[in-house]
């Protein structure tokens, strides 16, 4: 998913920002805002949409579980599962567009017959 070996990452947490784990605006989250370190600070599992860096350069929309396993009294480490999420992301952009499509006439860019009807039993 990230183009890295696994023998590239393993033993490997956020502080050596490899994966640079960062928000929607582009916020490294690996500095001062790590899920994993705050799920393990507050002993509660978290599942948060976040991007991780590929070895390429580019980002890797993903949902990220926090902490898969931890022992607090151990405090030997935690595991975190990543989700890809780009094919959701294209589906809800292509569902968007086909909205648009049904809703707006193309010449004109007015509403098309029967919208009205469409948003008012949406709203």
């Amino acid at each position: 998913m990230t183009g890295f070996a696994g023998s590239e990452l393993v033993g490997r947490g956020c502080p050596d920002n490899i994966l640079c784990h960062a928000d929607v605006n582009g916020r490294v989250l690996c500095t001062d805002s790590c899920p994993l370190e705050q799920a393990m600070a507050t002993g509660k599992p978290d599942q948060t949409d976040l991007f991780l860096h590929h070895k390429n350069g580019h980002r890797v929309p993903v949902r990220v579980k926090s902490p898969l396993s931890w022992t607090r009294r151990a405090r030997g480490g935690a595991m975190q599962v990543f989700n890809d999420r780009a094919a959701r992301i294209e589906q809800a952009e292509r569902i968007k567009e086909l909205e648009r499509l049904a809703l707006v006439d193309e010449m004109t860019r007015c509403p098309t017959a029967g919208t009205s009807t469409i948003i008012s039993a949406a709203g």
